[in-house]
């Protein structure tokens, strides 16, 4: 990634067996990033669910998604870190610690 670019980290989807969403995943920044930011938006994107998981069916169309979108400053090249807790639409939480490398 170069500086003053912006990359999407990933997505996050929460659908029932019957392809709905119960509600969005929420993405909270315990860590921001030194350097740049980071963006949270709402979009369309595919499931990936594995073959056998009663989820696998949602994965032939988009489902509303949760992005969060890492901003780079520009200026000189330098890497830069966050971490992210991610909150399912069950309440699960988990802690992502990512690394961004700028060039």
């Amino acid at each position: 990634m170069r500086p003053g670019q912006t990359l999407k980290i990933g997505w996050f989807i929460c659908v029932d067996p019957s392809c709905r969403s119960p509600g969005p995943m929420t993405v909270d920044l315990i860590e921001p990033p030194e350097k740049g930011r980071i963006l949270v938006e709402q979009g369309p994107e595919y499931t990936s669910s594995p073959p056998g998981n009663p989820r696998s069916a949602c994965n032939e169309r988009k489902n509303s998604a949760t992005r969060p979108i890492y901003g780079a400053p520009p200026g000189p090249a330098d890497d830069d870190r966050f971490t992210i807790e991610i909150v399912d639409c069950l309440g699960d939480a988990r802690r992502v610690d990512d690394h961004v490398a700028l060039h």
